[in-house]
């Protein structure tokens, strides 16, 4: 027999877990486990699947089109729920009421869990059981993946986008994470250290069993290891992020997390590099504009105040460009740092 949800609540790994209903549904083959993360998650189902879900993504459904939802999924061949109640996402109860009615109708296993139980390491541990080595690796790394991407897109336009991202990879790997600039001031942290990082003297090189283009280190803090991965932003600028094992150590999917979470960092980081590009270019363009008398009195001041100018204020211009020395007529990284800093300096 395969793994079952009898065999997941008797292993003892996670012992706040509660049975609801469908005791005679125990021994139903877990062939998989996934988040609901869209109400017609049905259509995305294979069969034998465990489902988690915090009925958050109902929010916007009538009880009517939940009850179908609910119907749906337990006629696909499904293995068990597991739900986080919560008081935010029904609030009177009555969504966990639907669902239990049709998993005792189908004899299908609804399991509870307390609020403060994360869904991570109980995926961790179902694709641990029901897949092989290799397989359990890509499919963490696809569910992680899937989540990330979700993640981003409710918090799109978000000013904390590398917050947002880092406290979420802390929750996966159960585990203080902290994003360090190059040169290594603290950016954001999970817990209360937002210390200098110190790379020691004795920190090694190393090679987590994935593959991966990111460059990992090894170094002890304190008594506990310290992973620390440096990565870059196009090309140029470097950013570190640490993982401290306070609670638990890190296993190979917790590695898979860490992928998915700096993929996103760097694409965060470059969208908003993008949007600041945009809008020095648009102020650039007033600015250029205002000191040619290319505009109207109307329209001087419209640009004044999209700029933040004052008519009572005095300003100054200062103009100045730089040379490119070497034979590839390409600004180095020092230059580029200098511009930065006279930047910096006068806005």
């Amino acid at each position: 027999m395969g793994y079952t949800v009898r065999k997941l609540l008797e292993s003892e790994q996670f012992p706040k877990m509660k049975l609801l209903c469908g005791e005679k549904g125990l021994d139903l083959e877990v062939k998989g486990i996934r988040i609901i993360e869209i109400e017609d998650m049905e259509r995305y189902l294979t069969g034998g699947e465990i489902l988690i879900t915090s009925l958050q993504v109902y929010l916007s459904c009538s009880d009517r089109e939940v009850e179908q939802h609910f119907e749906d999924l337990v006629k696909s061949d499904i293995s068990g729920f597991i739900v986080k109640k919560r008081k935010e996402y029904d609030p009177t109860g009555r969504r966990l009421s639907l669902l239990e009615k049709h998993c005792k109708k189908y004899e299908i296993p609804l399991v509870e869990i307390p609020e403060d139980l994360y869904y991570w390491g109980i995926i961790r541990h179902v694709i641990m059981q029901v897949f092989d080595k290799e397989t359990a690796r890509l499919k963490y790394f696809k569910i992680t993946h899937d989540n990330f991407n979700t993640f981003i897109l409710k918090n799109n336009g978000s000013s904390n986008t590398a917050s947002d991202i880092i406290k979420f990879l802390s929750i996966m790997i159960e585990n203080p994470v902290v994003l360090y600039y190059g040169n290594l001031n603290c950016m954001v942290s999970t817990n209360s250290d937002n210390s200098k990082l110190i790379l020691s003297d004795e920190i090694q090189p190393y090679k987590p069993n994935i593959i991966t283009k990111f460059q990992y280190m090894k170094q002890m803090k304190g008594s506990r290891v310290q992973y620390v991965v440096k990565f870059a932003i196009l090309n140029e600028v470097e950013i570190y992020i640490t993982i401290t094992e306070e609670n638990r150590e890190l296993i190979e999917l917790d590695y898979m997390a860490i992928e998915n979470a700096i993929i996103n960092l760097q694409y965060g980081f470059l969208s908003e590099f993008a949007q600041d590009e945009v809008k020095k270019k648009y102020q650039r363009d007033i600015i250029h504009n205002i000191l040619n008398g290319l505009l109207s009195s109307k329209e001087m001041t419209e640009a004044a105040a999209q700029l933040g100018m004052k008519e009572s204020d005095t300003y100054r211009v200062v103009d100045f460009h730089t040379i490119k020395k070497n034979v590839q007529r390409k600004y180095t990284k020092e230059q580029l740092h200098e511009v930065g800093v006279i930047v910096g300096e006068l806005t």
